[in-house]
């Protein structure tokens, strides 16, 4: 059985996507792309052998299992009723939304439908996500406890070529005008993912936000989060912006890394996008002994997994990260994380 999918939206996160679909041979294809840009529609179909085709013919076309969205985050929920409506299954990308309701309502409208749901999520995809948790399940730091990520994002360009007004919408505009942070919320699933997949909702959060510029846009870094879980453990992230750091990346330029406490030992994920140096993958730390594992860390290696999984889930073998209620999970989070930073501005506005 082969899984038919079509990809609407062609920026250049597209390209794992493809690749994610390409790498699992018969068990998907990718049979239509469209976009706004026509020719660039019309390019990437002739290099994945596909049909560039308007979204309307997406909708109607019956050979079309699986819609996978790639746009950005104020258009995406229109997109995601209408193939719901259409009966296609649909990926969309974080942030499921800008708001409760409306992520509500998608999750609903698909649970209805009978269609299956996915929100794209790289973070607990990856191969050393994947390994984590399983040296975990495998009692190597007992029961864990606390999550760190650290995320250091460099202003030197490393990788991906990304035109800034492709990244406009993130942070000016109406949809960015709801938040306080923006681009934190838009990159806050890839935050809050790996804690969600530890431990569950978010409780309690805090938040340090700085006051560095690039040009005379204010960032928000560096910044601290912390917060604590309904049901136990606690999570801290840190955010850097370094003029100056080189990263080795082939997409953007950020070294981040995880380290999660066991109650009997330490495990350290060492790279995310990129790394400032190479380091084995993971690390193990218990009873004395520092144990290394290598896997695939490049970024892109998460999108082979994603893509496996979601294909195979839907030719009825196996599950998929995030589901619609995982997703909400995620964005709970994300909202009470932006809550906290308005607070924290608030605070810094009108000191007591």
């Amino acid at each position: 059985m082969t899984i038919q999918i079509g990809i609407v939206g062609l920026g250049r996160v597209s390209t794992l996507h493809l690749q994610g679909y390409a790498a699992l041979g018969e068990e998907a294809a990718v049979v239509a792309v469209c976009d706004v840009n026509s020719e660039r529609a019309d390019v990437v179909a002739r290099e994945v052998g596909a049909t560039a085709m308007a979204f309307d013919d997406m909708l109607t076309n019956e050979a079309i299992d699986a819609i996978e969205i790639l746009v950005p985050s104020p258009l995406q929920a229109d997109l995601a009723f209408a193939a719901i409506a259409a009966g296609k299954h649909v990926t969309v990308q974080k942030p499921l939304a800008a708001d409760l309701a409306t992520a509500e309502r998608l999750v609903e409208a698909a649970r209805r439908a009978g269609v299956a749901f996915r929100v794209f999520e790289n973070t607990v995809n990856a191969p050393s996500w994947r390994l984590a948790e399983q040296l975990i399940a495998d009692g190597l730091i007992g029961q864990p406890i606390s999550i760190y990520l650290r995320w250091a994002n460099s202003l030197l360009s490393c990788g991906w070529e990304v035109p800034a007004e492709s990244l406009a919408w993130r942070y000016k505009g109406e949809w960015a005008s709801q938040f306080a942070a923006p681009s934190l919320f838009d990159d806050g699933a890839h935050l809050i993912s790996p804690a969600v997949a530890l431990f569950g909702e978010l409780a309690e959060v805090v938040v340090l936000s700085g006051q560095q510029h690039v040009g005379t846009r204010a960032t928000g870094f560096p910044y601290a989060i912390a917060w604590h879980h309904q049901e136990g453990g606690q999570a801290i992230v840190e955010g850097t912006l370094c003029e100056s750091l080189e990263v080795l990346t082939e997409q953007y330029s950020s070294d981040s890394s995880i380290t999660i406490t066991g109650h009997s030992g330490l495990l350290w994920i060492n790279t995310g996008e990129g790394r400032v140096a190479e380091r084995p993958t993971v690390e193990v730390a218990t009873r004395g002994r520092l144990h290394s594992y290598d896997v695939d860390h490049r970024w892109s290696a998460a999108w082979a997994v994603a893509q496996r999984d979601w294909v195979r889930a839907l030719a009825g073998d196996g599950s998929y990260r995030w589901t619609g209620d995982d997703a909400l999970k995620v964005l709970r989070g994300s909202l009470m994380v932006d809550d906290a930073v308005r607070t924290t501005l608030s605070r810094r506005a009108h000191p007591a």
